[in-house]
This record gives C-alpha cells, structure tokens and sequence, in this order.
C-alpha cells in the first residue's frame, strides 16, 4: 500500500514537471512545415507556416525562400537571434488562376561563413475556377 502511495505521488510529481514545459526542444534539428489550404478557389489565399527547432545547431542567419509555383517568389533574411530554440516564418499568396501549383520552400543558415541548406520541401496546391478566374 505504502509502496503504490509512493508511485502515484512521485507521477504526479513528475507529470507537473513535463505539463509546466513550455514544449520539448529536440536534440536535432526539427521542421514543421504547413501550407494551408492545399485547395483554394480562385483568386484564393495560401499561408504558410515554418517553424524551425534548432536543437544542437545555431544559425547566425536565416534565408527563407518561397516559390510559389506562379512565377513569383518571396525570400527574406533574418540574423535576428531572438529564441535560440525555436524560429518561427510565414508568408502568404494569392493565386489569381487556376491549376495545380508547386510551392516549394527553402531555408538556408549562415554563420562563420558557412552556408548550409536546413531544410526544402514542397507541396502542390490545386486552385479550383471561381467567378473570379
């Protein structure tokens, strides 16, 4: 009895302690990628949201880089410190005409300088005909 008393006060002891982390940093460097939504009517709006945990790595200097799959394309550096675990990005599009569109997206670190692709990946987004096309 005592020994299942003492079991439940020290995992309820350590469940506070992993609920009161604000969230895990790995070790290694983690992307989470999301383009919202895939499908849209035309003319319609993509978000994008990176969030890039550095882990054991720090990058100096960001790129970040979009190609939207339409021709246009956005890219932006930021060598801001700001949270050494986590860097959050985001873009927003808008399409004006159908079809099916590749966005690619793509970052870059700088430091000492070295030059080093963190990450790349892409997704298509289908833009359905509205009135507006």
């Amino acid at each position: 009895m005592t020994r299942r008393l003492l079991a439940v006060a020290i995992g309820m002891h350590v469940g506070c302690a992993v609920a009161a982390a604000p969230f895990h940093v790995p070790a290694k460097q983690a992307v989470e990628f999301r383009a919202y939504p895939r499908i849209v009517f035309c003319p319609g709006t993509v978000e994008v949201l990176v969030r890039v945990y550095e882990g054991g790595e720090w990058w100096e200097c960001v790129a970040e880089n979009f190609s939207w799959g339409d021709g246009d394309r956005s890219w932006h550096a930021s060598c801001d410190p700001g949270d050494r675990a986590l860097r959050v990005y985001s873009g927003r599009h808008i399409y004006r005409k159908a079809g099916g569109y590749e966005l690619q997206v793509r970052f870059t670190g700088v430091r000492a300088g070295e030059t080093k692709v963190l990450f790349k990946d892409h997704v298509v987004i289908d833009v359905r005909g509205g009135l507006a096309c």
